[in-house]
């Protein structure tokens, strides 16, 4: 990344920091964006810096604070995936394991027949290879800006931003532009 306002490259620390920042931040919502080119580190620097100190610092606000609601980071490629579904079925699997892997009850027991799953809020989000899904731009950013919107959770989304959008599919292009046409 490079500082905007100093024009100077960030190094992994200066990342980290201010990402971490950004997950402690309650004012505002949005989302932000690792942007690099293809093969640069991105995915690297995610799972092995990131994701840990993401961790820790989870850790730290509970350790000062027992009422403090850990997040989980969830991490989920988006590399060829064709729909929304896809991606919610990815998300909950591994909103699923993150459960499992802490030992704590995957769902919470109700007084109905039916048992709810533990909801998927109390995370920070990672979808890394947005220029690689084979979803419509637009349609994934609008899923991705739900959570930050209407849920008020913190995303990460990496990407090459010069690719995105460039991988959409021509499947039925014909039909597509008889559709157009009319």
């Amino acid at each position: 990344m490079i500082d905007r306002m100093e024009n100077r490259k960030l190094t992994d620390d200066d990342n980290v920091k201010e990402i971490i920042n950004y997950v402690d931040e309650t004012l505002y919502n949005y989302a932000v964006m690792i942007d690099g080119e293809w093969g640069c580190g991105k995915t690297y620097f995610i799972k092995e810096r990131l994701c840990e100190k993401l961790k820790n610092n989870e850790n730290e606000h509970y350790n000062s604070d027992q009422d403090y609601q850990q997040r989980k980071i969830i991490y989920i490629s988006l590399y060829g995936v064709k729909s929304i579904e896809e991606v919610t079925k990815q998300l909950f699997m591994e909103v699923l394991v993150a459960k499992a892997g802490k030992g704590q009850g995957i769902i919470k027991k109700g007084t109905e027949a039916t048992e709810k799953f533990v909801p998927i809020k109390n995370c920070i989000l990672i979808f890394d290879d947005l220029e690689r899904c084979d979803c419509p731009t637009n349609e994934i950013l609008g899923y991705i800006n739900s959570f930050v919107e209407h849920e008020n959770m913190k995303v990460i989304i990496v990407a090459n931003q010069k690719e995105i959008g460039k991988g959409i599919s021509f499947e039925n292009q014909e039909l597509k532009y008889l559709v157009a046409a009319h």
